[in-house]
């Protein structure tokens, strides 16, 4: 008998979160997830050159289509400068894949006065894949639904 492979996951945020999507990554892995998302845990992903922005965006995007499911957590921190949206590229990629037949599952965390009103491409996750809260998301992770046993996506 074959061990079902641990569904992938990847965590799309700004840079400015990088501690709380390594707390959010903690508790996927204790749900059995694996995190495909190599800028949570590395410690090398400045961007500082055009030769280090391709090399970085490069492993961003070979890290989402090696995911099984996308979870974007918008918000920044407010002592921090405006977001930049590597998430947003990150969904759209992940969003396009799915459009070329992919079946990646794609899930939105956004506390928003209107959760998932901040992109225009957002209208197109299915109703319930939308969550104010990561603890929502989580939640909804846990049961099984894309379930990291390989359940439904």
């Amino acid at each position: 008998m074959t061990a079902t492979p641990k569904k992938k996951i990847y965590l799309a945020s700004t840079w400015y979160n990088r501690d709380l999507m390594r707390d959010y990554a903690a508790r996927l892995q204790r749900l059995g997830y694996e995190i495909s998302s190599r800028w949570v845990f590395s410690e090398d992903v400045k961007a500082d050159t055009p030769a280090r922005m391709k090399i970085v965006s490069s492993e961003d995007l070979d890290d989402v289509a090696a995911a099984d499911i996308l979870l974007v957590v918008n918000g920044v921190p407010e002592d921090k400068p405006r977001q930049t949206g590597g998430r947003d590229t990150e969904f759209g990629f992940a969003l396009g894949m799915n459009r070329m037949g992919a079946g990646k599952l794609i899930l939105l965390v956004d506390a928003g006065d209107v959760p998932g009103e901040g992109n225009v491409f957002y209208a197109q996750l299915p109703d319930g894949y939308v969550f104010r809260t990561i603890d929502d998301a989580l939640a909804f992770l846990a049961d099984g639904v894309g379930g990291a046993s390989g359940a439904g996506a």
